[in-house]
């Protein structure tokens, strides 16, 4: 009976042991494909406007929207990023 109990209270001791956890201190990489269209833009804005792009290709909606919105404050007559927004 001895026995068992100091193999539950070891047991138990292992099982309920805090786990470290491995806390990343900066962002991971962003990894998008690389995407050209050509627009009738700013060109301070290319650079935007093509990341959002990939953004949008990837799935990542929320940041794509974010960045055509960035795109047109940059150039407020940049209509193929309002059409970015769209929904």
């Amino acid at each position: 009976m001895r026995r068992l109990f100091a193999v539950l209270t070891v047991a138990t001791v292992i099982v309920a042991s805090p786990v470290p956890v491995r806390v990343q201190s900066s962002p991971p990489a962003e990894k998008l494909g690389k995407v050209h269209f050509e627009n009738s833009c700013n060109a301070a804005v290319a650079g935007d406007f093509d990341r959002a792009m990939a953004l949008l290709h990837s799935f990542e909606f929320s940041a794509a929207i974010a960045g055509f919105e960035q795109v047109l404050k940059g150039d407020p007559e940049c209509g193929i990023a309002a059409a970015g927004i769209r929904r």
